[in-house]
């Protein structure tokens, strides 16, 4: 696992990733820095004021905004250009900070700013409605799973999952769906590629998507969900839960597929090809 540029103090470079050697890197970077502050009146939006100032020009609005201010001095931080975040950095001393007034020297906490964001009323506007029982019938679901198995690499594609699902009377079908497809794919993942490892300092080694891998719509085959609808009086318009059953059947139905095919039962998860290359290796 590659550390971090916070742990190593290395910063990437996309202009040398992209093939640009470092001579046409930094002669490219002077051009734009000089276009920006020392260009023609047209294109430059640095301006020097008197002799020791300068502010940065807001290019929607033509005027100098903290937020331009603070694009310029830190472009001069990274350009290593001291004169013109000194210039910058006065005019903002002497023009942007209120050292008078009603505001002189105030300071706004968060909790004041969200409320003056609602008009000053601390009471938002908001209906809530709360559906609790004591009783909680349970939904049900079967899955079925058709793999091929590469017994060389242990490779499993998945050719076709169809699953049937009893969750009551389905309020809004088109969303129930969803929601049972999605279950399905991340109990796909679950199954056969998303793992979490850890290194000696306890740090997780997967860090993004390219090393933790979720399953995409085009690494399954086809995917089939059927309701069984029924009505379940104890529950809204006849419905029943939809939530944590659509993850369950992939991992059986899936494992019990690749026990099928190679003879071998797994019992830790993922299920991995190089895990299922060595069980066919052991067998021969």
């Amino acid at each position: 696992m590659k550390r971090g540029a916070f742990e190593t103090g290395t910063y990437r470079n996309v202009f040398a990733e992209a093939g640009y050697d470092k001579e046409t890197i930094e002669k490219r970077k002077n051009e734009i820095f000089h276009t920006l502050f020392y260009g023609a009146e047209s294109e430059r939006i640095y301006h020097p004021v008197e002799d020791d100032m300068a502010y940065i020009e807001d290019t929607g609005n033509h005027d100098a905004r903290t937020e331009g201010m603070s694009y310029g001095m830190m472009m001069c931080v990274q350009m290593d250009r001291k004169e013109e975040f000194d210039r910058l950095w006065k005019w903002a001393k002497t023009y942007m900070y209120l050292e008078e007034g009603e505001n002189a020297g105030k300071t706004i906490s968060l909790s004041d700013i969200a409320t003056a964001s609602m008009n000053g009323n601390s009471i938002e506007l908001q209906a809530t409605v709360t559906h609790s029982s004591e009783i909680s019938p349970p939904p049900y679901m079967v899955g079925a799973a058709e793999i091929e198995v590469d017994t060389e690499t242990g490779e499993v594609t998945l050719l076709d999952y169809a699953a049937a699902v009893d969750c009551g009377t389905p309020i809004n079908p088109n969303l129930t769906r969803v929601q049972a497809e999605g279950g399905l794919l991340q109990g796909i993942g679950m199954t056969l590629t998303e793992n979490v490892t850890y290194d000696r300092k306890g740090c997780p080694e997967e860090n993004s998507l390219f090393q933790y891998k979720i399953p995409a719509r085009t690494d399954v085959g086809k995917l089939k969900v059927e309701f069984e609808s029924s009505y379940e009086p104890n529950g809204p318009f006849g419905a029943k839960s939809i939530g944590e059953v659509v993850i369950n059947t992939p991992l059986p139905a899936i494992s019990d597929a690749i026990y099928n095919a190679i003879g071998t039962r797994f019992y830790e998860l993922p299920i991995t090809p190089e895990q299922i290359a060595m069980a066919v290796a052991k067998k021969e």
